[in-house]
C-alpha cells in the first residue's frame, strides 16, 4: 500500500535573491525551532551569486523538509517567488518569511498553539525584533530593539481581532490593524479558496496580499510576543536605489497603479466595497501614502520639471490612463473640499448670528470721461433680470452700454428686456443668439465682448445687481490708477427672492482667505507670485469681480473658453497672466445671488451632472495645458502650473459635492469611472495627476492646517454666541 503524503502543520515560504550572506542565518533558526512539524520551501529568483549553494549544503541537515525551486525567470520582487512557493506547499498553515530575517526558537511552537487553540485564520505579533545588516541573529540578545509596526498601541495579552469589516478597514487605514506578509501564520485553505495571491509589484506587495487576507480571514489572533528579527537591510528589493531618475520614479509609480488595479479588482467581488465606495478609497489612499512616501524621499531636491520630465519618458508614461489612480485622487480632493465647503457654510452661519459687519471703505469720485460696456449673459431669467437692470438704471456713471446677451430663453427674459430699452435711451441693446450654447455661460459673453465698444468692460449675471455706485468707484480707480484690471476682493450675497442694493441692508463677503487692502493697491508684476497667490485662494477671479480695460482682451485675443463650468476661472487667470497692472480695491460693489436655477446650478439628472462636470473639466485642464505652455514660468517651473490645475479641480469639486448625498456612493463611482474612461487627451490629466503626487504632503499640510484653521474658527465663534 503506498504512504500518504505527510501534511506538514506549516509551510514556510522564503522568497530568495543574492542573500549568499544571510540564508545561512536565517535557515539555522528554523532548525533550531522547538516545534519541529513543518516544511521548508526556498524560491530562488535567479540569484547571481552563491545562495542556491548554500540552501542545497542544508537540504541533508533538514531531512527532507527542505527544498529549493530555482525560478526560470527573474521577478524583480519578492510577490511571484512567494506565489509560486505557497503553490507546491501541502502545510495547514502558510508562514512567509524574508531570507536575510531570522525567528526567535518557539516562533512555530507560539503561532501554532494559538491557531490551533482558536481554529484562527491568522496568527500574528505586531511586535517584532530589529537586527542591524550586520549583526548575527543566531543567539537572540536581549538587548536587540523591539519595534511595533506602525507605532500601533499593542494589548499587553493575547487577544482576538474584530470580525466587522468596517471596523477593520478604518483600524487599518488609522495603522491600528497593520500587519505584513512576512511573519504571520496563515490558513493555507483561506489562500487557496478565495484565491489569494500577491500581486506582481516590485514594491508593497504585502501590503496588497495582507488586505485581501484582513477582508476574508474571520478569525484574527494577536499575540503581543515577538517572535520575527527583521533585518534593516540596506541593499533589499524595497532600500536599493536605481541609478537613473526615470528607473526611480517607474519603480514607485509602477507598483503603486499594479497595487491599485489589484486592489480594484478585488474590492469589485465584495459587496461591501460596492455599497461603500468611501472605504474603497481609505484603503486607495492607505496604499499610496505608502508609495509616495519613498518616492518623495527618493526625489528629494530633484527638480519638479525633472521628476515630471521622467514620468513622461519613463515605462509609466501612460499612467494617466489608470482610472483607479485618477479615481482615488479626485475622490480624495472631493472630500477635502467637503469638509472645506460645510466648515465656511458653518462659519458663514455663525458670523450671521453675531452680526458682524466689516467696515465699508469707498473711492472717492471724479469726473467722468470714458464708456464702459456691461455685459450681461441671459438665460431664463425673467424673473431677475429687471431687477438686474433697475441697478444699472440707478448708477450715478451714465457714460456706459449695456448689452444683453439672450442665449436662447424659453420663458419671457427677452419681452422684459426690450420693455427696458426705451428707459435707458438706446444704451441698452438686446442680442438674441442663434443657438442656444447647451449651458457654457462663456458662450454669450464672448459675443458680448465682440461688438462691445467701451473702453472698459464689466461682466454682470442676469440674475445678480450692482450698487448704485459701481460704476463710478470702478471706472475711478482704473483711470486713476491706469489699470488694466480692477479686482473687487469683497462682495455681497443676496438672500431671499429679492435683491438690494442698499448697502446699509448688506454685509460683504470673499471667495479669498487673507488679509484684505484697506486702500487701491497693485498686485505684485512677477507672475510667479500672482500665480501662488491664485493657487492659495489670496486672489479669487471671477468675471463679476473684475473691471477690466477691453484692449487687454482685444490685443491677446483672450475668451472665455466653451465650458459649462469652469469657464470663468479659466477667463481669469489668462487675464492674470496677461495683464501689466492689477489694482485691488476695497470696494465692495457687486450683489451675488445664489440661484439654483443658474447655469452653474440648473436642474439636472445626476447622469448630466457627472458628465458636465467631467467634461469639462478635462477640456479644461487641456485649455490651461495649451495657454500655459506659451510661458517660460510654467515650461521652467511646473510647480506653478500644477497650483493653477489643482484650483480648477477644486472649483468642480465644490460643485459635485451636493450629489455624495443624493445617490448612492456605488452609482456615483460608476459615473466617474465611465467618464474617466472617454477621456481622449489625457496630457494634462498626466500633469495633473502627478501634480497630486509631487506636492502631496505639501498640499495636505496646507489644506488640514486650513481645515485646522476653520476648526478653531467655528469654536470661537460659537464661545461667543455662548456668551451671550
Amino acid at each position: 500500500m503506498a504512504n500518504k503524503k505527510i501534511i506538514p502543520a506549516i509551510s514556510v515560504i522564503i522568497p530568495m535573491y543574492n542573500v549568499e550572506k544571510y540564508i545561512g542565518e536565517c535557515l539555522d533558526s528554523i532548525f533550531a525551532q522547538t516545534f519541529e512539524d513543518y516544511e521548508i520551501i526556498v524560491v530562488d529568483d535567479c540569484s547571481t551569486d552563491k545562495g542556491c549553494e548554500v540552501v542545497e549544503n542544508y537540504i541533508p541537515k533538514f531531512n527532507g523538509r527542505l527544498q529549493l525551486i530555482k525560478s526560470e525567470k527573474n521577478s524583480g520582487g519578492a510577490g511571484v517567488p512567494r506565489n509560486i512557493g505557497i503553490r507546491f506547499s501541502r502545510g495547514k498553515y502558510i508562514f512567509l518569511m524574508d531570507s536575510d530575517d531570522a525567528l526567535t526558537s518557539d516562533a512555530f511552537e507560539e503561532f501554532y498553539k494559538l491557531g490551533k487553540e482558536f481554529d484562527a485564520d491568522v496568527v500574528y505579533s505586531k511586535r517584532h525584533y530589529i537586527i542591524g545588516s550586520e549583526e548575527k541573529a543566531a543567539h537572540l540578545r536581549k538587548n536587540f530593539p523591539i519595534q511595533v509596526v506602525d507605532n500601533q498601541k499593542v494589548e499587553e495579552k493575547i487577544t482576538l481581532e474584530t470580525e466587522d469589516l468596517a471596523q477593520r478597514i478604518r483600524q487599518i487605514c488609522s495603522f491600528q490593524f497593520n500587519l505584513t506578509a512576512r511573519g504571520a501564520i496563515i490558513k493555507r485553505n483561506l489562500l487557496a479558496e478565495n484565491e489569494i495571491a500577491c500581486p506582481n509589484t516590485r514594491f508593497y506587495e504585502d501590503f496588497v496580499f495582507i488586505f485581501k487576507v484582513q477582508c476574508l480571514a474571520k478569525k484574527f489572533v494577536h499575540t503581543p510576543k515577538p517572535v520575527y528579527l527583521y533585518r534593516l537591510q540596506p541593499d533589499s528589493i524595497t532600500h536599493k536605489q536605481n541609478k537613473t531618475l526615470e528607473k526611480t520614479v517607474d519603480f514607485w509609480i509602477s507598483s503603486l497603479i499594479k497595487g491599485l488595479d489589484d486592489l480594484n479588482n478585488f474590492m469589485d467581488k465584495l459587496e461591501f466595497f460596492q455599497k461603500n465606495v468611501d472605504y474603497r478609497y481609505a484603503v486607495f489612499d492607505h496604499l499610496a501614502n505608502f508609495i509616495f512616501r519613498p518616492l518623495l524621499n527618493a526625489c528629494y531636491q530633484i527638480p519638479p520639471s525633472a521628476i515630471y520630465s521622467a514620468i513622461l519618458q519613463g515605462e509609466v508614461k501612460k499612467f494617466s490612463e489608470n482610472k483607479n489612480l485618477i479615481a482615488y485622487l479626485l475622490s480624495t480632493i472631493n472630500n477635502q473640499q467637503k469638509f472645506l465647503f460645510n466648515a465656511n457654510q458653518k462659519i458663514s452661519e455663525l458670523q450671521a448670528q453675531s452680526n458682524q459687519k466689516p467696515r465699508e471703505i469707498f473711492l472717492p469720485k471724479e469726473k467722468i470721461s470714458s464708456a464702459i460696456s456691461v455685459i450681461i449673459p441671459m438665460y431664463n431669467a425673467e424673473k431677475y433680470i429687471g431687477e438686474c437692470l433697475d441697478s444699472i438704471f440707478a448708477q450715478t456713471f451714465s457714460d456706459y452700454e449695456i448689452i444683453v446677451v439672450d442665449d436662447c430663453s424659453t420663458d419671457k427674459s427677452c419681452e422684459v428686456v426690450e420693455n427696458y430699452i426705451p428707459k435707458f435711451e438706446n444704451r441698452l441693446r438686446l442680442i438674441k443668439s442663434e443657438k442656444n450654447s447647451g449651458g457654457c455661460p462663456g458662450t454669450p459673453r464672448n459675443i458680448g465682448i465682440g461688438i462691445s465698444r467701451g473702453k472698459y468692460l464689466m461682466f454682470v449675471d442676469a440674475d445678480d445687481a450692482i450698487t448704485s455706485t459701481a460704476l463710478e468707484e470702478l471706472y475711478t480707480a482704473a483711470e486713476k490708477f491706469s489699470a488694466d484690471v480692477v479686482h473687487c476682493e469683497k462682495f455681497y450675497r443676496a438672500a431671499g427672492e429679492t435683491v438690494t442694493t442698499d448697502k446699509n441692508f448688506l454685509n460683504p463677503t470673499s471667495l479669498e482667505q487673507k488679509n484684505f487692502v484697506t486702500q487701491p493697491t497693485f498686485m505684485s508684476d512677477e507672475l510667479a507670485e500672482r500665480i501662488n497667490e491664485f493657487g492659495t485662494d489670496k486672489f479669487w477671479v471671477v468675471p463679476w469681480n473684475i473691471f477690466l480695460r477691453r484692449d487687454l482682451i482685444a490685443d491677446n485675443n483672450l475668451n472665455f473658453p466653451d465650458l459649462r463650468s469652469g469657464e470663468d476661472l479659466i477667463f481669469g487667470f489668462f487675464v492674470l497672466c496677461k495683464a501689466k497692472k492689477i489694482l485691488r480695491v476695497p470696494n465692495v460693489c457687486y450683489v451675488w445671488r445664489n440661484n439654483q436655477n443658474s447655469f452653474t446650478w440648473a436642474k439636472m439628472s445626476e447622469e448630466k451632472m457627472i458628465h458636465r462636470w467631467c467634461d469639462s473639466l478635462f477640456r479644461g485642464l487641456k485649455i490651461l495645458d495649451d495657454f500655459m505652455a506659451n510661458f517660460e514660468l510654467f515650461q521652467k517651473n511646473p510647480e506653478y502650473k500644477y497650483q493653477v490645475f489643482e484650483l480648477l479641480i477644486k472649483n468642480h469639486a465644490v460643485h459635485i459635492i451636493k450629489l455624495y448625498n443624493k445617490i448612492p456612493a456605488a452609482q456615483l463611482d460608476g459615473l466617474i469611472r465611465r467618464e474617466l474612461e472617454q477621456v481622449k487627451d489625457k496630457n494634462a490629466l498626466t500633469a495633473f495627476i502627478f501634480s497630486r503626487m509631487s506636492s502631496l504632503n505639501i498640499n495636505f499640510l496646507r489644506q488640514n492646517q486650513i481645515i485646522q484653521q476653520q476648526q478653531k474658527k467655528i469654536q470661537e465663534l460659537q464661545a461667543q454666541l455662548n456668551q451671550k
